[in-house]
């Protein structure tokens, strides 16, 4: 099931997914802003075979920029998201989820070249994917997940910003860094939270922990946090994704936890793997011309050494004709 990333400003009716987890949506526009600048999806394939691949998909986004430019961003950047990850040809979604973050900061920056009504828009990122039993995060600004274990409330993701503003978004640049965090193995009745800072700049992961823990499911923990964040003074956009885990399922894809969240490196994870979960089209001309330039150097080493051999032969073979009897 594919929620639309248009901005609502009502609560998202329930959407159809598989009975091992419960889901959340909402957005609103605040008290202030005229206009809602977040955006957010959450796809859930119905076709086994990409469900088992893929899993479930989640993912923010609060735009910023000029005059309705911060909306244009959002969107793009879920869309985006959305397209590349499922799209990606590896099966990692490590890979693949990082991939998708950096190919939405192209899309946008490019767009905001061609556009000067739109120059100097971007947006936050956060998404989560849920795979068998296993939670892959990719992250970009200072919109946040949390995971909600118990009366343990974590923050996973890290804010790339300062009080004065954000330090990385998608478009801001050419290039961006993705964090993109090691696997997090789940256990039933975690939820797991994605929420723009229209709800992080009066609620903290406790508030999150007990609305949670009071409400009787997830789209009612929901209302009840943009509730509570209205009432704190609502100045931002504020959006919210609940993802509950009510069972721990075995007939997704291979799980690839670990025990931590912490960033990962992602170049050094792809020379890791088979060529058959390594292949990607190159993002760009440059990258095609580094790969290419690189395979050019490697052959021109290789002849080289064929070279050095050949003459090393050739000086052994006259040493050994000038020493023998008669030379």
């Amino acid at each position: 099931m594919h929620v639309d990333p248009q901005p609502q400003t009502e609560p998202v009716a329930a959407v159809p997914h598989r009975s091992d987890v419960e889901v959340g949506l909402i957005t609103h526009e605040g008290k202030v802003r005229e206009n809602n600048e977040d955006a957010f999806s959450f796809f859930e394939p119905a076709d086994a075979d990409l469900f088992h691949r893929k899993g479930r998909i989640l993912v923010i986004a609060d735009g910023m920029g000029g005059h309705l430019a911060g909306e244009v961003a959002s969107k793009i950047a879920v869309n985006t998201v959305l397209d590349a990850y499922l799209s990606h040809p590896s099966d990692d979604p490590r890979i693949s989820l990082g991939a998708a973050l950096r190919t939405a900061n192209e899309t946008i920056f490019r767009r905001a070249n061609e556009n000067p009504e739109e120059r100097g828009m971007g947006t936050t990122c956060t998404a989560f994917v849920l795979r068998e039993n296993t939670i892959y995060t990719a992250h970009v600004g200072d919109s946040r997940g949390y995971v909600i274990r118990g009366r343990q409330a974590s923050q996973i993701t890290q804010d790339h910003a300062t009080p004065h503003g954000l330090l990385r978004a998608l478009g801001a640049e050419e290039s961006v860094e993705v964090d993109v965090l090691s696997p997090l193995a789940v256990e039933p009745a975690d939820s797991y939270v994605l929420c723009s800072d229209g709800l992080t700049r009066y609620l903290d992961g406790v508030d999150i922990r007990n609305i949670l823990a009071a409400a009787e499911t997830g789209q009612a923990a929901c209302e009840k946090l943009v509730e509570r964040a209205l009432d704190e003074g609502g100045i931002d956009n504020i959006t919210i994704l609940i993802l509950k885990i009510m069972t721990v399922t075995s007939n997704g894809g291979p799980s690839l936890a670990t025990d931590d969240t912490q960033p990962i490196d992602i170049k050094e994870l792809e020379s890791t793997l088979p060529l058959s979960q390594n292949k990607k089209t190159p993002d760009s001309l440059a990258d095609t011309m580094e790969l290419e330039s690189a395979m050019t150097r490697r052959g021109g080493l290789i002849l080289g050494f064929i070279a050095l051999l050949l003459i090393v032969a050739a000086y052994f073979v006259y040493r050994l004709v000038s020493l023998s009897p008669g030379s």
